[in-house]
């Protein structure tokens, strides 16, 4: 395990198996963190890529997660496409049939995005199941080679307009329309774990992290905002040109 500091969170190279094994540590403590004899709801946002399905299969096979952990957790999910669950595009719908359901997780502790809802009304149920300046107990979020997080993409209007709301829609150019969590939501996060993996985003990884500062262009640079609680898991493909 490799470990740096940066201006932009915490960041760890590990290995697959070893970044598997940090996520299961970071929700367990977590997990340990939430008062459970209040009213404070332990919530998850996962996010979509290879690198969670790879994860999601995993956990079963290994049966890492603790039981009272999957029964108490809200599963939720920090961007989506407006597609319906059974699509493959869909982060919750693939993140429910690789591990939510195979683990025995209860119906009530899952909570997709309401796509058969108008999206503005989507993104209102996700933002009334938090109190003012809540929001996930531990974010996952991944990096695209253009340097999105959730759907956050470059020169995307979230970056620069200032929004009291946890999560929003928003129709992306040549992509459709989005369910995702905004920069103020991610700013409400407790705990924001950033997956980076594969050669194909080492370019961009050495952008966001090495090079200047321009979240308009990078959006993973708004991290730097709340980089004490942000830990980057990377492999060393995507870290190969630091």
């Amino acid at each position: 395990m490799h470990q740096i500091q940066s201006e932009f969170g915490n960041l760890f190279i590990l290995d697959q198996s070893a970044i598997f094994k940090k996520i299961v540590q970071e929700i367990e403590d977590s997990f340990k963190n939430v008062d459970h004899n209040t009213d404070q709801q332990f919530s998850i946002g996962l996010t979509g890529g290879s690198t969670p399905k790879a994860f999601y299969k995993w956990v079963v096979d290994q049966n890492a997660l603790k039981k009272q952990l999957l029964t108490h957790a809200l599963w939720m999910t920090s961007d989506e496409r407006y597609v319906p669950l059974e699509s493959p595009e869909s982060n919750f719908g693939n993140a429910d049939h690789l591990m939510l359901t195979p683990l025995g997780v209860p119906e009530k502790n899952k909570c997709p995005w309401s796509v058969s809802d108008a999206p503005e009304h989507a993104a209102k149920i996700y933002n009334d199941r938090f109190p003012p300046n809540i929001c996930f107990s531990l974010c996952f979020l991944g990096m695209g080679e253009d340097c999105h997080i959730a759907s956050i993409f470059p020169q995307s209007p979230l970056i620069s307009t200032h929004s009291s709301e946890n999560f929003t829609s928003i129709i992306v150019p040549e992509k459709g329309t989005r369910l995702t969590i905004t920069p103020t939501g991610l700013n409400h996060c407790d705990k924001i774990i950033m997956l980076v993996t594969g050669s194909s985003k080492s370019s961009a990884l050495k952008k966001v992290l090495q090079g200047s500062f321009d979240p308009d262009e990078k959006p993973a640079q708004l991290h730097k905002n709340w980089s004490s609680k942000v830990t980057w898991l990377i492999d060393p493909a995507a870290a190969k040109d630091l």
